[in-house]
């Protein structure tokens, strides 16, 4: 395969390619820092949360199942945007990585928005993991509380085919519905503005800490202002 040289004439000013290699390979780096095992920790309070509260009435089960959750949404994805991002910039000037990577040349903006978009990539790919785990334990509470409920019926000979009707559209009211995916891409969002917000502090920043406690204190900021909001999704 015949190879054509770098030159002014064929170098392009923008180049989507290498931003999609520089993502590509900060997803790699990432991964090897072992920033998924926030996954495995999620599915246990997941499945954990789901025998939980059983002693409640049938929709509050469900509201604070859903609750749980997207409290351990919110939590993975500040964490991981404000860790990643804080840490790539340094790792890469200390192993000159950075260096290499300009001299190609490579422009600046590139780099960062490469960079960016490989952070996004892996907690976009973590979201929509927990997205189907959530899922699937919203669904088998919600049916296991449906079965409940209809057992109770029958129990009390008040199975008529308008009761079970009526609890299963209660039911899957408080349950598995659309507006959950709506609240989860809200969540990513949310990491979006936080890791594009660290990623600029650290670019100037000579102190990860520094970038951490002011990323941070925006985080915080950023979560009570729109928990209201994804309390919406929660709800409906």
């Amino acid at each position: 395969m015949r190879t054509v040289p770098l030159t002014i004439a064929n170098y392009s000013a923008f180049s989507l390619s290498r931003i999609w290699t520089l993502a590509t390979n900060t997803v790699t780096q990432l991964l090897r820092m072992k920033i998924l095992w926030f996954v495995v920790v999620f599915t246990i309070i997941a499945v954990g949360a789901e025998f939980a509260f059983s002693s409640t009435s049938p929709e509050q089960q469900l509201k604070l199942l859903k609750d749980m959750v997207f409290g351990a949404l919110q939590i993975f994805s500040i964490i991981v945007a404000i860790a990643a991002t804080t840490l790539i910039l340094p790792r890469d000037l200390k192993g000159r990585t950075l260096y290499t990577i300009l001299s190609k040349p490579v422009p600046r903006y590139e780099y960062l928005i490469g960079k960016l978009l490989g952070v996004l990539l892996l907690i976009g790919g973590g979201l929509l993991v927990m997205d189907m785990i959530f899922c699937g334990v919203v669904w088998l509470k919600q049916s296991f509380i449906i079965a409940d409920q209809i057992a109770a019926l029958e129990y009390e000979q008040q199975a008529w085919p308008e009761n079970v009707a009526a609890v299963k559209a209660i039911i899957s009211k408080y349950g598995l519905t659309v507006s959950l995916h709506a609240g989860v891409w809200a969540v990513f969002l949310k990491a979006a503005v936080i890791s594009a917000l660290a990623l600029l502090i650290s670019s100037f920043a000579s102190s990860i800490l520094f970038t951490i406690v002011i990323t941070f204190g925006f985080a915080i900021a950023v979560t009570i202002n729109s928990w209201r909001a994804i309390g919406f999704f929660i709800s409906t």
